[in-house]
């Protein structure tokens, strides 16, 4: 019973930290018997004598305690479980049958409260018991015969903090070197904790944070987020804080390398042509001056993390294969050598001599042994004189290494396909890879989205990542994605290259990678057109065109409509595309579009409209092809009403072309007439 209580409160988090409290309420008899035994109550167990009579008052007294006919003159319960705890008071809601002389006592380890009267209603019985310990033994006794009533059990008490396991924080990111920066989360499981922590390497303390000494901070949540942009440990605590005692975490702790720029990393082989550094443990090799013919390989203090030696570049050489061997050259270019003479140093040459430029390179527990094959003389490193310098194996001293060689390495890329802002057909897998390895963090997850709320066509789809293998890694839709859009991949977390070396993470845009689908889809018709082509009309001063699909204007100013008069086609008047009703006061519907002349034309005459194909773009990207309209302006009728007015007696009609179109009698007939420019009655007349 004790494990599982400790293992409770770690999981779940105390209530108050200077006196938690337990509580049980009885719904029902629960485990009470006429035998007595271990009953277990709200997870705290409790061992009862026995009775004649258990039952349940369903009145709100709650466990009933023998009768009238079979009573229990005394009974008591008690409990071994808080024996380890610092009680500070119990209640015990008891009551009895009326006229009874029942009494209760409540007793923990050797303290003992006065004998309790029971009432015959549910009441709370409190012992302030001042930090007893001990069993708790609750009794009841009576000389009556009456029924006894136990409604609910309440005990306040501090855990000693031994007992109490707070969960030790967690980092998100494990320790590690990192290219540039790494966002660290600290948390603990313990909600109701806080966070404790140093960034200087030194212990985190509450005691301290409290004292204002030290460097301890604290966070106002259960979890602390750092953005690292240089080298840092963190030491982390979770503390359970209360009034009169708080409860501690073990300490958490993690260091994370910050390594801008590229790396040299230990070498276990020479690759030709790559660029290598003698390192100990002191430093790293230094060519010296530029002019020297000869000299020692002295040493210069380097940035040393862990296995990864900043990049230095004056102080790399380059390994060239050659017969025999490798040629070794400087930052400056020159070849080192070895004469036949007894000097230790080394010499430079501008070019390769005909002798004593050729080394070679085995490895053995980590280090390499450079022998000039000419002299058979090795590269040691001495201690004493802090230099590298070429020696016989019965010159060689107690103070004296081999190097270490490394390597530099190149920062590795990543391809990603299909590339980004690439435009497709369809869209559903991309595939990352990097032949220096790949992984994600822990809290990586894609989504493909447009960018847009719901509410206005917006969706996002959750992408499936697959490690693949270790250089490849695919992030995929359950769904092609198709049609005519742009769209974005969004990435939460990290895709990390080399993670076995660097752990350098992908430039990817805040944004996310970026996608066009386009589906071949037909160009859109101008299905209506208002006025109609070679309508007649007082005055020119909005067309309006109905598509088949949304459409609008292009910007390429090379493809501007011309409106001109017939026969005067140098003379543009100027028109304006406007989404616009014609009397300016709303928009029309999204399927059409307008041109507006920015003078409307009053003038008598025929006027060409010429719509080149591409000033019309549909919602898909494609040109629709472009029309050329006429439109005949005449204003100079006297209208169908003043005709009517003056020829009462009769009518004859002719269209333009000089048909009748009609002879009546009956004004009314004139009103069926379509719109146009007819001769009625001799007079020309535009019907509206």
């Amino acid at each position: 019973m004790r494990k599982f209580l400790l293992s409770l409160v770690c999981l779940f988090a105390l209530t108050a930290y200077s006196a938690d409290t337990y509580t049980h309420t009885f719904t029902s008899s629960e485990g009470f018997t006429t035998e007595g035994g271990t009953i277990t109550l709200s997870d705290f167990n409790w061992v009862a004598t026995g009775c004649d009579f258990i039952g349940f008052d369903n009145n709100g007294r709650g466990v009933q305690i023998g009768s009238g006919n079979k009573p229990a003159l005394s009974y008591s319960i008690s409990s071994t479980d808080f024996s380890a705890f610092t009680i500070k008071s119990v209640t015990i809601n008891s009551s009895t049958a009326s006229k009874s002389d029942a009494t209760m006592t409540i007793k923990v380890g050797d303290k003992e409260s006065e004998a309790y009267t029971l009432k015959s209603s549910a009441a709370d019985y409190k012992f302030e018991c001042e930090d007893a310990k001990g069993d708790i033994v609750i009794s009841w006794s009576q000389e009556t015969k009456k029924a006894l009533y136990l409604l609910s059990i309440t005990v306040e008490y501090v855990m000693p903090a031994d007992m109490v396991t707070v969960p030790t924080p967690t980092f998100n990111v494990e320790s590690g070197i990192f290219a540039d920066q790494v966002k660290v989360s600290v948390e603990t499981t313990n909600q109701e904790a806080k966070i404790y922590y140093t960034l200087d390497g030194t212990t985190p303390s509450y005691e301290d944070y409290k004292a204002e000494i030290g460097s301890t901070q604290r966070s106002s949540y259960y979890v602390r987020e750092f953005t690292l942009t240089e080298t840092t440990t963190i030491k982390a605590i979770a503390v359970l804080e209360g009034d009169e005692i708080s409860y501690s975490s073990k300490v958490a702790e993690a260091t994370y390398t910050i390594y801008p720029g590229v790396a040299y990393v230990p070498a276990s082989e020479i690759v030709s042509g790559s660029r290598y550094a003698f390192i100990v443990e002191d430093g790293i090799a230094n060519p010296g001056a530029e002019n020297s013919k000869y000299s020692y390989l002295n040493v210069t203090d380097i940035t040393n993390v862990g296995n990864y030696v900043k990049d230095i570049e004056r102080n790399s050489f380059t390994f060239t294969a050659t017969e025999g061997g490798f040629t070794i050259q400087d930052h400056f270019g020159r070849y080192l050598y070895k004469n036949e003479d007894t000097y230790k140093n080394f010499n430079f040459a501008e070019e390769l001599p005909e002798k004593g430029g050729v080394w070679s390179v085995t490895f053995a527990d980590g280090t390499a042994k450079i022998v000039n094959v000419l002299t058979s003389k090795t590269v040691y490193y001495s201690k004493g004189y802090t230099s590298f310098g070429c020696y016989a194996e019965t010159d060689v001293k107690e103070d004296m290494t081999l190097p270490t060689v490394y390597v530099k390495r190149d920062v590795p890329t990543a391809t990603i396909t299909p590339a980004a802002k690439s435009t497709l057909d369809k869209f559903q897998t991309i595939t990352i890879t990097c032949a220096n390895g790949l992984k994600v963090s822990d809290n990586f997850k894609a989504v493909a989205t447009n960018g847009m709320p719901a509410s206005y066509g917006g969706w996002k789809y959750d992408m499936t990542i697959t490690q693949e293998n270790d250089n490849t890694i695919t992030l995929s839709t359950a769904e092609p994605i198709t049609g005519n859009m742009t769209f974005w991949v969004q990435i939460t977390g990290k895709i990390y290259m080399d993670p076995e070396i660097l752990n350098i993470p992908m430039e990817i845009p805040s944004v996310g990678i970026e996608y066009t689908t386009k589906e071949e889809v037909p160009a859109a018709t101008i299905d209506k057109i208002s006025p109609e082509n070679n309508s007649v009309v007082e005055s020119l001063s909005y067309i309006k065109f109905t598509f088949s699909y949304y459409a609008g204007a292009s910007e390429d100013e090379t493809l501007l409509p011309k409106l001109y008069k017939e026969g005067d086609s140098d003379n543009l008047i100027a028109v304006e595309y406007t989404t616009m009703t014609e009397d300016g006061n709303g928009h029309i519907d999204m399927m059409d579009g307008a041109l507006k002349v920015t003078e409307p034309i009053t003038t008598n005459g025929t006027y060409i409209l010429e719509i080149p194909t591409g000033y019309f773009i549909d919602g898909y990207g494609n040109n629709i092809e472009g029309v050329t309209l006429k439109y005949t302006v005449q204003n100079d009728g006297t209208g169908i009403e003043d005709v009517v007015t003056e020829n009462a007696n009769g009518w004859v009609v002719y269209n333009v072309l000089g048909v009748k179109v009609m002879e009546t009698t009956d004004a009314t007939e004139l009103n069926t007439l379509a719109k146009g420019l007819y001769i009625i009655n001799g007079v020309k007349t535009i019907v509206k």
